[in-house]
């Protein structure tokens, strides 16, 4: 989408290859992610109040701390992490924050992060390939930023809609006019936001 990434020293970025999970649970990766990153956060710094916002961002309050990125190959899957970690990128188009910062200055940097949330990650996908989704749907709903009932605008034309729950695919399925669900998939959006 014609966007730039840094990463900037101190700051956790790495990518994963996943192989071993069948395809029909590919679509749960990101989310997968999200909540084995956010556990991990949340275990490791117990005052943080981490959330995902559909599908694979981490929030800290209004402000991005991080994100996942998925990329789907014929037999394996790329997942790229980004987290502030000492620092946050500049000139963005929303709030953002540094894990240092929400800790009140203690200096948090990637190596302190890097096996924890690697071996959290591992984690997740086991048990996603061994236990499907209905656990996952559970640990996301109890990290979501955007939790059922919660009025929200997406898409390029702002459309409104309250969300209902998670498909089976992982998709965010929203109620719009009258009633009628909607199925929200990352790949057609530009963003999903909270209606205030």
């Amino acid at each position: 989408m014609g966007k730039t990434w840094e990463s900037p020293l101190g700051n956790l970025f790495f990518s994963l290859v996943i192989r071993g999970i069948e395809k029909s649970k590919w679509s749960w990766i990101p989310l997968s992610s999200a909540v084995s990153i956010a556990g991990c956060l949340k275990k490791s710094f117990p005052g943080l109040d981490v959330k995902i916002k559909w599908p694979n961002d981490l929030y800290l309050g209004e402000a991005k701390l991080g994100g996942v990125l998925c990329e789907a190959f014929s037999d394996y899957v790329i997942v790229g992490v980004g987290l502030n970690c000492v620092s946050k990128p500049q000139g963005l188009d929303q709030p953002v924050i540094d894990l240092t910062t929400a800790r009140g200055g203690i200096l948090t940097v990637a190596d302190q992060l890097r096996d924890p949330i690697w071996h959290s990650l591992l984690e997740g996908y086991e048990s996603l390939s061994l236990y499907g989704t209905h656990f996952l749907v559970s640990e996301y709903e109890a990290l979501a930023a955007l939790p059922k009932g919660t009025a929200i605008q997406f898409g390029i034309n702002n459309k409104l809609g309250i969300v209902k729950c998670l498909g089976q695919t992982g998709e965010l399925v929203v109620l719009v006019e009258n009633e009628i669900e909607k199925s929200l998939f990352a790949e057609e959006i530009q963003k999903v936001r909270l209606f205030r």
